[in-house]
């Protein structure tokens, strides 16, 4: 059996080499976090992963080759961890019982990390509607003064606009404001005298304006069908006379053959007519 070559492992990343890689990845997180598979996507991002490599290992503080895969796995391992470290914090929110809280790992490589990752797939999605919202709106304030001189300033409002105390039998023989007057579709305004069929008339005279268009629509597509009828029949007789030239001008070349193959061989020519008749 053929034993397979053991891979040699390289040594382990330091912290400034994961700082280091987590800058360079920062600066082409566009193409790195695109959540694309397409040829196009895959091709570029593997061209960022070499250029990744190559700016890694000029200016590596180990001076230890890393290659793009190996960079690559590296910084999959990071994010994975940084999911985790946020996922126990949230759990840690949570906890009842009491007991010491846990203090929050903050530092620059996971700093740097949530910056280059989309933070909906770390944090979720907030909202600002359901009890989970992380933002309060504290710029009304309101006391119960104000609520209440509020109310009854609504209050006394609504009670003189019911009270009929101080109208008068003369008063319901006002005109009626303007604003309250209905107009028709061209502005001029119904009196309160006015027939309430107003309105279905101008409906009557909008639908006859209809139907005249579309009368007038159906004569003009008549006309444009009675002159493609006439451009079809036109057609039509300029191909059979084009054929009938062409028979005619089959006919004179045949007769010049003929009379040609007379001259050479009038005996086939004779039984080739007597045949054909």
């Amino acid at each position: 059996m053929s034993s397979q070559p053991k891979r040699i492992r390289s040594t382990n990343y330091s912290l400034e080499e994961k700082n280091l890689l987590m800058t360079l990845v920062n600066e082409l997180k566009h193409i790195i976090e695109n959540k694309k598979t397409d040829a196009v996507t895959n091709s570029e991002k593997e061209k960022a992963w070499n250029k990744i490599a190559n700016e890694f290992n000029a200016i590596s503080p180990s001076g230890t080759f890393r290659d793009g895969q190996s960079l690559k796995k590296t910084y999959l391992n990071i994010k994975m961890a940084v999911r985790k470290e946020v996922a126990d914090e949230k759990i840690e929110t949570f906890k009842t019982g009491g007991g010491i809280p846990s203090k929050s790992t903050s530092n620059p490589l996971r700093d740097i990390t949530l910056q280059t990752m989309n933070e909906k797939t770390v944090f979720g999605l907030n909202n600002e509607f359901d009890s989970d919202a992380n933002k309060i709106n504290n710029d009304a304030s309101i006391s119960e003064n104000d609520c209440e001189t509020i109310y009854l300033e609504v209050e006394d409002h609504i009670e003189n606009e019911n009270s009929w105390s101080k109208w008068k039998a003369n008063d319901l023989k006002k005109p009626t404001s303007s604003p309250l007057i209905p107009k028709f579709a061209n502005g001029e305004n119904l009196t309160p005298h006015s027939s309430r069929r107003r309105p279905a008339a101008t409906m009557t005279l909008q639908s006859s304006n209809i139907a005249k268009i579309y009368n007038e629509l159906a004569e003009k597509r008549l006309e444009v069908a009675e002159v493609e009828l006439e451009i079809l029949k036109n057609k039509e007789r300029r191909e059979e006379e084009k054929h009938k030239l062409e028979k005619n001008i089959l006919e004179v070349q045949l007769k010049i053959k003929l009379d040609e193959l007379n001259k050479l061989n009038p005996d086939w020519v004779s039984a080739f007519i007597n045949k054909n008749k």
